[in-house]
C-alpha cells in the first residue's frame, strides 16, 4: 500500500508521547482525542484517507528517527512495518531531547473492507511486534 507522508504546519494543544505510540486513525475525533488537538493543519480528508503514526518516544539524543516502511495485509492482519535508526557509535550528537516520528496517509481505497473489525499489528524491521491494535481509532502502545 502506497503511504504519503505528512507533517503538521500548525498544530496547537499537541503534544508527543514520552513512550513509543502506534496507531491507525479511520476518524478525525479518535486523531483529535488521542493527540488533545485543538486544531490542526493542513486538515485530513478522512473520507479519503485514514492516518498511520510511528512515534518512538523520547529519546537522549538527536540522530535517532523513526519510519513506516510499508503496510501490507497478513493472513487477514494489516501489518504496519516501522524502520528504526539509532546515532552511530561514536558520531556526536546534539544533547537534547528528541520525540521522533512518522506520520502517513494511506488512501482509504487501498484498505481492506471490515478494516474496523480487524488486527493491526505494528512490526519493527527485525519481525518483532512492537503493538497491536484491535479496531481502528484506538490508540496501541
Amino acid at each position: 500500500m502506497d503511504i504519503r507522508p505528512y507533517h503538521w504546519t500548525v498544530c496547537h494543544g499537541h503534544t508527543e508521547p514520552r513512550h513509543p505510540f502506534y496507531a491507525l486513525f479511520l476518524d478525525e475525533p479518535s486523531f483529535i482525542e488521542a493527540y488533545r488537538l485543538q486544531d490542526y493543519s493542513p486538515v485530513i480528508d478522512f473520507q479519503r484517507d485514514a492516518v498511520v503514526v510511528a512515534h518512538r518516544g523520547a529519546c537522549p539524543s538527536a540522530g535517532f528517527g523513526v519510519a513506516i516502511a510499508g503496510v501490507a495485509l497478513d493472513r487477514g492482519a494489516l501489518v504496519v512495518k516501522v524502520d528504526f535508526e539509532d546515532p552511530a557509535p561514536g558520531v556526536m550528537t546534539a544533547a537534547v531531547i528528541t520525540y521522533p516520528r512518522a506520520v502517513g496517509l494511506i488512501e482509504r481505497s487501498q484498505l481492506p473492507e471490515g478494516l474496523g473489525r480487524m488486527s493491526i499489528r505494528f512490526i519493527g524491521t527485525d519481525g518483532k511486534t512492537l503493538a497491536t491494535q484491535r479496531g481502528v481509532g484506538v490508540s496501541a502502545g
